[in-house]
């Protein structure tokens, strides 16, 4: 439905339950269950629950894309994961998938681009199940292909709904956690859907969150929508939001179990976030992804603004001069070349929380564009060589008590 000049989502007139065990069940002719659990106890973690003598130690173990030829990266990747054999697949729109071996050598590129089996036109992401790696399309008709270890194209799967921003695979093939925005009434409004892979084509078994399904503007709708997922050591999930260090535990039926609030002065609360990149508008800090690890501890990272993006700004400038004006509409266009890159505008802070103590164990910055967690805990860095060249570094952070020894990337 279109409303003066915003769009807008459907409004689901559903029954909401905030309270209470009991779960709403509605039975559509798609046949899926949508519901709202209710609300799980919360805790909250101030800057007082801080452990003051653990710290971060960071060793990189791996550089990739930065050889000439065909392991030379041309764009900033979507996605990394690492294989069952220690291999990272490295997905970014417009590259092909390729693949790097543990120390980060070029071994080769997987598929290739157009409609037919094993090829892709639009890539989100690569994820491991068992000794494949599964990869997102995201351009019509959406798919998943699954590859083997050995390279070879397994099958595709047709995912029609809802629109995929990430997916986290609980039991592969018939019980994978999706989030994006859905477009039928019987799953539109809700954050996470429940989807067997199973077939050739997808079927959403079950759509859940929080929230009431409000009429919401399209923009702000996608903000709320996006959430990073990990699987947790009991099987579940935990989730994150963009915008507030809110964590949420969930099992697959919409169960949801916890919720972990942290109270951090270097994300207000209520923050409206954004890339910001002008000293009148400077970048505003925001989560990236989220890890629990073996022990069960949480690792959050998020972006904040550098501390050389003052002086990276005026060099742009200088160099530059001012962009083009904005068009009368309001809206704005200049080449990348009027703006601060990605890697002078942020670093990153990354968080370890341990859940059993309830205490933040660190809180500490990165001098580097973390965008993800691997499955074993390491971190993607995205950085820039001088001519502005990507190229990604895999990094290994541990925690620590007192000063870290031995190689290491100064942190603070």
């Amino acid at each position: 439905m279109n409303t003066g000049s915003q769009t807008y989502l459907r409004n689901l007139d559903l029954e909401h339950i905030r309270h209470g065990a009991r779960r709403v069940v509605f039975l559509f002719s798609v046949a899926v269950t949508v519901s709202t659990p209710g609300v799980a106890g919360q805790v909250t973690l101030g800057d007082d629950r801080m452990c003051r003598d653990c710290r971060l130690s960071a060793t990189v173990e791996a550089t990739i894309g930065m050889e000439e030829g065909p392991g030379f990266l041309l764009h900033m990747p979507n996605s990394v994961a690492v294989d069952s054999r220690g291999r990272f697949w490295v997905v970014a729109d417009g590259d092909p998938v390729k693949v790097f071996d543990s120390e980060g050598r070029f071994l080769r590129t997987v598929g290739g681009f157009g409609g037919g089996p094993g090829e892709y036109r639009s890539t989100r992401s690569a994820t491991v199940v068992g000794d494949s790696v599964v990869i997102l399309d995201t351009r019509l008709p959406r798919r998943l292909s699954v590859f083997d270890g050995d390279f070879d194209f397994v099958r595709s799967i047709v995912l029609r709904d809802p629109v995929p921003e990430k997916v986290l695979p609980l039991r592969w093939p018939e019980a994978v956690v999706v989030t994006g925005s859905a477009r039928r009434p019987a799953t539109a409004g809700w954050p996470f859907h429940l989807v067997d892979f199973s077939g050739r084509e997808a079927v959403v078994k079950n759509s859940f969150g929080e929230g009431e399904g409000t009429l919401l503007p399209i923009g702000q709708f996608r903000r709320l929508l996006t959430r990073y997922l990990d699987r947790s050591r009991d099987g579940n999930f935990v989730a994150i939001e963009q915008h507030s260090l809110r964590i949420t535990r969930w099992d697959e039926h919409g169960g949801l179990r916890e919720i972990v609030v942290r109270d951090a002065d270097w994300l207000p609360d209520g923050l409206a976030g954004g890339m910001g990149g002008t000293l009148e508008h400077p970048p505003q800090p925001y989560l990236a992804d989220i890890h629990e690890d073996n022990t069960g501890r949480l690792w959050v990272v998020g972006r904040v603004k550098s501390r050389d993006f003052e002086d990276a700004f005026r060099a742009v400038r200088a160099r530059e001069g001012d962009p083009p004006p904005c068009r009368s509409s309001g809206f704005c266009e200049a080449p990348a070349r009027y703006f601060v890159p990605h890697t002078e505008m942020y670093e990153s802070r990354v968080e370890v929380i341990d859940q059993d103590l309830s205490r933040v164990l660190v809180s500490q910055v990165y001098p580097g564009f973390i965008t993800e967690f691997l499955s074993d805990g390491r971190v993607v860095v995205y950085r820039e060589m001088d001519d502005g060249a990507p190229y990604i570094e895999i990094v290994r952070l541990k925690l620590v008590d007192g000063t870290p020894a031995g190689p290491r990337v100064n942190l603070r």
